[in-house]
């Protein structure tokens, strides 16, 4: 156990005290207590490799509890960050999607009320030719009762200017007419 013990760090430190170019030992005894007590205290040794990964090792196991709660901490937020940016993007995606609905509901009503006011026109037309309709066939009535009238027919003129009267009752030119025949 003690071999175990012995091998890795705590080898390093006589390995790098016992090396054959004097610049890759310890420059002095004060060095080399340092380092001693780079061990003791867990830190990592100038006698250790020097790679950032032996030393991220020594640091996280002399401060693991500071570490896990760092790594808690970190991978919380990262969590958080996460689920809020997924909650983000679907309610932005709800905000799209309820913009183009209104947008389409607005177009449609536009639509609508376009319809709405061509049918608006299409009927007012159809009362203008219906209404000219009418007038003709007064004009007609009454030109026809007045041929009748000088004719001398005077029961088929009465007829036809009734009909004209009908539909313009408020008409001059037939009033007079069918006061002529009476």
């Amino acid at each position: 156990n003690l071999t175990k013990t012995l091998r890795g760090e705590l080898e390093w430190i006589p390995l790098k005290a016992m090396r054959k170019q004097p610049i890759r030992r310890y420059q002095s005894a004060l060095e080399l207590a340092h380092d001693i007590e780079n061990y003791l205290t867990g830190e990592p040794l100038l006698a250790g490799p020097e790679s950032i990964l032996y030393r991220v090792r020594k640091l996280v196991r002399k401060h693991r509890v500071a570490v896990a709660a760092t790594t808690v901490v970190v991978t919380s937020l990262l969590i958080g960050l996460i689920a809020s940016t997924t909650m983000y993007f679907r309610a932005e995606k709800m905000r799209l999607l309820a913009d183009t609905s209104r947008e389409v509901a607005e177009m449609s009503q536009a639509a609508e009320t376009t319809q709405r006011r061509a049918a608006e026109q299409e009927r007012n037309r159809a009362i203008e030719a219906e209404k000219e309709a009418k007038r003709h066939l007064t004009d007609f009535y009454e030109e026809q009762g007045r041929r009748y009238m000088e004719a001398g027919d005077l029961d088929r003129a009465i007829v036809l200017l009734t009909e004209a009267l009908k539909n313009d009752a408020n008409r001059p030119s037939t009033l007079l007419l069918a006061q002529e025949c009476l």
